[in-house]
């Protein structure tokens, strides 16, 4: 009895032991170590993904080399393997990645059929995947036997999900039908501007570089349809501004107006030589003073030094600009196009743009 006690409490304090020596442990490990954690994690996911990785870039190096049928059956055999991967494991990358040279592969070889069927895989994949939804309704677009059921899901798009890359789609559909066509694209742009979704963001550099911090995200006004303008307060001493329309846009932006409003009055800030600056806009060299922000572009801002003299107290910014629809460009030398589309926005129910569309109309013009 004696010996089966003795070895009870043996094993007891072994057990203990054990159970202290795995609590210190992990304490330690995840109260000192997290970054030794990730980076073997890391590896982990490394060595789980590098075969596949590697299958993947061979056959992209077939076609590459102009291997094309080879690459398509490597990456064809590639997805295959990935069938089960879900959205969000550790093969998501590669099995987008796989999906994506493969429609291009296909495309590049005339396979529609493929590219639609793979279209449908990838948005099974990942249903919230709006870009595949766009870039699949945009490839129906150019089919003669896909056209009608491009046009209904981009429109089904639009109306449920009218973000700037699902707008900027849509209007440059209907671009294409005539009058009654680009007096819808012209409500879609006026709508996408006035809506919640059109976010521009404006940044002030106290010193220490543009931050996220020192931001604000405002949802200027529009009236006469095409004249933006935002008011904010902004704090002494800044060295620059910034101003961010919203991503994906796709617009005519007149050169800003900007004006600080202060106790001792309005002061014009003036914007010219080097002190104004863009990224990803392009100037319009023929049309003076005007910007083209570019749709695809997912960071496209400008920003002004300030003169000190400027601020030297806390002062209300206000923005104002004109912004204008790209595509009516195109239509500008089209006699009798402007009434043909302000006769389609009555039809529509439309009037409240008639003003609208004479403003941006004439706009465009003056500055031709």
């Amino acid at each position: 009895m004696n010996k089966i006690l003795i070895a009870s409490w043996a094993v007891m304090k072994a057990v203990l032991l054990l159970l202290t020596f795995l609590a210190v442990f992990t304490l330690l490990l995840w109260g000192f170590t997290p970054a030794y954690i990730n980076r073997i994690d890391r590896c982990f996911v490394k060595l789980y993904t590098a075969h596949y990785e590697s299958f993947l870039n061979e056959a992209k190096a077939e076609i590459q080399k102009g291997e094309i049928d080879k690459g398509i059956k490597a990456l064809d055999t590639l997805l295959q393997k990935l069938a089960n991967v879900k959205k969000l494991d550790r093969l998501d990358t590669v099995k987008r990645d796989c999906m994506e040279n493969l429609i291009n592969a296909y495309m590049e070889t005339k396979k529609h059929e493929k590219v639609i069927t793979l279209y449908d895989s990838w948005i099974e994949h990942d249903d919230r995947n709006i870009f595949a939804k766009v870039d699949q309704a945009k490839y129906m677009l150019e089919l003669p036997g896909y056209k009608e059921k491009g046009e209904s899901l981009l429109t089904d798009l639009y109306l449920n999900i009218p973000i700037e890359n699902v707008v900027n789609a849509y209007i440059s559909m209907q671009t294409k039908k005539g009058p009654a066509g680009l007096a819808k694209a012209y409500c879609a742009f006026q709508d996408m501007l006035n809506s919640g979704n059109s976010r521009w963001r404006i940044y002030w550099d106290t010193g220490k570089g543009f931050n996220k911090r020192e931001r604000m995200d405002v949802r200027p006004f529009f009236f006469k349809g095409s004249i933006l303008q935002a008011n904010i307060k902004i704090p002494a001493k800044i060295k620059q501004i910034r101003i961010d329309p919203p991503p994906y846009s796709n617009f005519y932006l007149v050169k800003p107006e900007v004006s600080l409003k202060t106790d001792s009055g309005i002061k014009n800030v003036v914007l010219s030589g080097t002190r104004l600056e863009t990224n990803q806009i392009l100037k319009k060299e023929t049309i003076d003073n005007l910007y083209l922000v570019l749709s695809g572009e997912v960071d496209p801002y400008f920003y002004f030094l300030v003169y000190t003299s400027y601020l030297d107290e806390k002062d209300n910014l206000s923005f104002k600009t004109f912004v204008l629809p790209a595509f009516l460009i195109d239509f500008l030398d089209n006699d009798g196009m402007k009434d043909k589309i302000k006769n389609s926005l009555i039809s529509m129910g439309r009037d409240e743009l008639v003003d609208s569309i004479n403003q941006s109309w004439d706009r465009l013009l003056k500055l031709k």
